[in-house]
């Protein structure tokens, strides 16, 4: 019970002060409470300190490339924190060592693409679409940027330090940016994606194609 309370003071306050920061809107803040809450009781506290540094860092990432974005709604926390909080779930029934890999994975996608759209909008080269490989302005769906790649690369990075600097995670935050810009350039052809949605099922299919490679025969 200790760690119920603590998790969920904790909560409360990280969200009471994205909340105050205008970084969430008022049902968004309330939405990350219950999955902060629930990650804690059902991770741990370093399943919470990696969804914990996705929020803070990309607040900062953000803050740093100057992009005075709306309050995220609690659409855009159910995107990054749905299936993160499923494998918290997962893990607090059956506590197997594959599945912080699963989890971390998961938040370096999220932290992946996060950085490297943030901070791509620095390039002084127009980036590349990824299927027409041709130059377009900052900022097209389906762009990728050297200095987007990098920054994603060391999102990534930052999120495999929680789990002992694991390739394994570099690698599926990497192939879930790849896999959010190849969704992004099908945004117009199919309405009801929107970019929470390509969020989300980047998320999904990077830790989909994990899971597969886990229990493969190889």
């Amino acid at each position: 019970m200790v760690d119920v309370g603590l998790g969920f003071l904790a909560s409360l306050l990280i969200a009471g002060l994205a909340y105050q920061q205008q970084k969430l809107d008022r049902y968004g803040a309330l939405l990350a409470v219950f999955i902060g809450t629930i990650i804690v009781i059902t991770g741990g506290w370093l399943f919470a300190a990696m969804m914990i540094w996705f929020f803070i860092s990309s607040s900062l990432v953000g803050h740093w490339a100057k992009q005075h974005k709306p309050m995220r709604s609690w659409q855009q926390v159910f995107a990054s924190g749905a299936i993160p909080t499923v494998i918290s779930i997962w893990y607090g029934f059956n506590p197997d060592a594959t599945i912080p890999l699963l989890y971390a994975s998961a938040i370096a996608v999220a932290t992946s693409d996060t950085w490297s759209s943030e901070l791509g909008r620095w390039s002084k080269v127009q980036p590349v679409h990824i299927t027409k490989r041709v130059r377009v302005p900052v900022g097209t769906d389906g762009a990728i940027s050297g200095l987007g790649m990098l920054a994603g690369f060391l999102g990534a990075i930052s999120v495999s330090v929680f789990v002992g600097g694991s390739l394994v995670v570099i690698f599926i935050g990497v192939i879930g940016n790849l896999i959010d810009s190849l969704l992004g350039t099908v945004q117009d052809k199919i309405k009801l994606l929107t970019n929470t949605g390509v969020n989300f099922l980047s998320q999904l299919l990077s830790v989909g194609l994990l899971i597969l490679w886990f229990i493969g025969p190889w």
